[in-house]
């Protein structure tokens, strides 16, 4: 980045000589210049499709977050650790230990597996768990 920012305070510097050695100058940044936001931009292409590949840690749609958010890890946690987290929740609220319980809360536990089973499929969906 200095680099470029030392290439444009000589551009403006010798454009504000307007001398024949300042035009030469200019030429010969000028291209310096070129080569160094080409390095740049293919830094920066290269760079982009790391993130792509890193991106889905850091999807920003509403399902996605609020499926990490249900099964209560952080929206980079590793597959393992997503499996892990879905594991003990379904042990947790899974109907079949309210069985001899009331209805009510049957119906609690049902709707919150539910819940985590759709929450876990989104971060399937996305990619997130292998």
């Amino acid at each position: 980045m200095w680099q470029i920012i030392n290439r444009i305070s000589k551009l403006v510097q010798s454009n504000s000589f307007k001398s024949n050695d300042s035009y030469k100058i200019l030429n010969q940044d000028d291209e310096e210049l070129k080569r160094i936001i080409d390095e740049l931009n293919n830094k920066k292409e290269s760079s982009d499709k790391k993130s792509e590949n890193t991106s889905k840690n850091s999807n920003n749609s509403d399902a996605v977050k609020n499926a990490f958010a249900e099964l209560g890890v952080s929206p980079n946690a590793d597959s393992a650790t997503i499996k892990s987290a879905y594991r003990s929740k379904m042990k947790e609220f899974h109907p079949d230990r309210f069985v001899k319980l009331d209805k009510e809360l049957q119906e609690k536990s049902r709707r919150k597996s539910q819940e985590l089973n759709s929450a876990y499929d989104i971060l399937e969906k996305a990619g997130f768990v292998k």
